[in-house]
């Protein structure tokens, strides 16, 4: 058949088949389990992140909301947290952190991959990080309150949850205390995890195939999250700075740093970070790997 008469059968009309209703549900209805299983995954690779890394995210919260020129060593924040609540304050803010890291997981995840299907796969590493910065964006906005939250319980030595909450949402009207600072998180948390995802996934791809696919997760997560967390840890100062200054804008937290502690003041609580960063990443993409391949199974 010539180009002309497809071209004239075509305009006569042609049938095409067409998928059934109840294909389409079932299509639907997997779709939506896949949704699930990654959320359900995300969010308890979240709260087991969170249980191992609280000690090391209070020293590095205790160091960036101090505001004076000299910088606490992680043994003066020990002593003083130790000296003032025992262990137990090693694990302050750890019922809204564990929130937090359930509530984050559970968006990041499954945004991640659903942004992955929607792009071409010639540029894998570009996906990866274009799917990566719509996740984190969608994750940081949604659990922000509970970040706030977490950030006072560590900085308040006596307030309970409940005085916090009653605070912040006197501070601002339409309960927009809860998101004071959401723009240096949104800008700084974006390109982490980009850079974060686009690495780990560029690790794995070199790495595969491997006998010890665990070893393999801990080492790229742990590598990406190091390498992305350097670049922008002076925003993340800034953001925690507001969250606990509800009046000050973003200018001011700056001018104020530089001036009274200078440009290292920008990088308090960097080394905690570090660790924290490594172990974050690691056990956070090891934990999600782990529940989301346990639940393939489940129908």
């Amino acid at each position: 058949m010539s180009q002309v008469e497809s071209h004239e059968e075509f305009q006569n009309g042609i049938e095409f088949p067409t998928i059934p209703v109840d294909n389409m549900r079932f299509c639907f209805v997997f779709v939506m389990m896949d949704i699930l299983k990654e959320s359900v995954a995300g969010g308890l690779s979240g709260v087991l992140t969170r249980l191992v890394t609280n000690p090391l995210d209070v020293f590095k919260i205790r160091a960036q909301l101090h505001g004076e020129r000299h910088f606490l060593s992680m043994r003066d924040i020990c002593r003083d947290i130790y000296g003032a609540h025992g262990v137990q304050g090693l694990f302050r803010g750890a019922v809204p952190g564990m929130g937090l890291y359930a509530v984050y997981s559970a968006v990041q995840f499954p945004v991640y991959h659903t942004s992955k299907k929607f792009l071409p796969d010639e540029l894998a590493m570009v996906n990866s990080v274009l799917a990566a910065a719509v996740g984190a964006c969608a994750a940081t906005t949604v659990s922000y309150p509970l970040d706030i939250v977490r950030t006072r319980r560590v900085y308040h030595k006596t307030s309970s949850i409940g005085s916090i909450l009653k605070e912040i949402a006197g501070e601002k009207r339409f309960g927009m205390g809860f998101y004071q600072g959401l723009f240096p998180a949104l800008v700084s948390v974006v390109p982490r995890m980009a850079l974060s995802f686009g690495i780990y996934e560029e690790l794995i791809r070199w790495g595969a195939p491997t006998d010890w696919p665990v070893l393999l997760n801990l080492f790229a997560g742990g590598i990406a999250g190091l390498a992305a967390k350097g670049v922008i840890y002076p925003l993340d100062t800034v953001g925690r700075r507001m969250q606990v200054k509800s009046s000050a804008g973003i200018v001011s937290i700056v001018s104020g740093i530089l001036s009274q502690e200078g440009f290292a003041g920008f990088y308090k609580g960097f080394i905690p970070t570090c660790f924290k960063s490594i172990v974050s990443t690691a056990c956070s993409l090891a934990f999600y790997d782990y529940f989301i391949k346990s639940m393939k199974h489940i129908e």
